[in-house]
Order: C-alpha cells, then sequence, then structure tokens
C-alpha cells in the first residue's frame, strides 16, 4: 500500500478480493444460499426441507383463518393462524397467556 492515496487503495483491493490474498466467489454479491453453483447435496436437501417447511406453514395459516371449522369463533387473527401468541405469552411473558385469554374472553365473549 502507498502512503498517498491508501484508504483508496485499501478500498479498492477489498473489493476486487486481492488485500487478504483471497478470491471473491462469482456469488459474494447475491445470496449465497440462493446460488446454483458449486453446492452439496446437504445444502440442496437443507434449502429443499426449509422451502418445503415455509410452505407448509404458510398454506395451513390459509387453512386456519379461512377453511378450518373453527374459523367463525370471534378472535384475534394471529391466534386464529399460529400458535405465536400461546408461546409469547407463556415463554417470553413468563406464563402470562392464561390472562390474556381472561381478556380475550371479555373482549370478544365467551
Amino acid at each position: 500500500m502507498s502512503s498517498n492515496g491508501s484508504l483508496f487503495d485499501m478500498d479498492s483491493q477489498l473489493y476486487n478480493g486481492t488485500l487478504f490474498n483471497t478470491k471473491l466467489s462469482k456469488y459474494s454479491g447475491s445470496l449465497a444460499f440462493l446460488s446454483t453453483g458449486e453446492e452439496t447435496v446437504t445444502s440442496q436437501l437443507v434449502r429443499f426441507f426449509i422451502l418445503i417447511w415455509i410452505a407448509y406453514s404458510g398454506l395451513r395459516c390459509v387453512y386456519n383463518v379461512f377453511f378450518h371449522p373453527l374459523r367463525k369463533i370471534p378472535g384475534p387473527w394471529m391466534a386464529a393462524m399460529t400458535s405465536f401468541p400461546d408461546f409469547w405469552y407463556d415463554a417470553v411473558k413468563r406464563g402470562n397467556y392464561i390472562w390474556e385469554i381472561q381478556k380475550m374472553h371479555k373482549k370478544y365473549g365467551t
């Protein structure tokens, strides 16, 4: 690195991957897990199962809100879609879900 313009030289070396004698992959600027380059079978399977889980969770939420037999029971939509409010009040707020259920009964009826 030269003394004049050293900050610029360091930035350009970082950009082209020569500062630490490393070669940047062709996917360095994109999301690496979406790349179609050098992947192992394990990473493909992990990505496949993650996508399947996301699709299943989304479809289950849609089913719970629009097609489930209990869809006409009033209440918060998040509690109808997922069990996240149950987890939130029991795990994060240390067991306060029973009190939240009482508030919901007062608000939406018994």
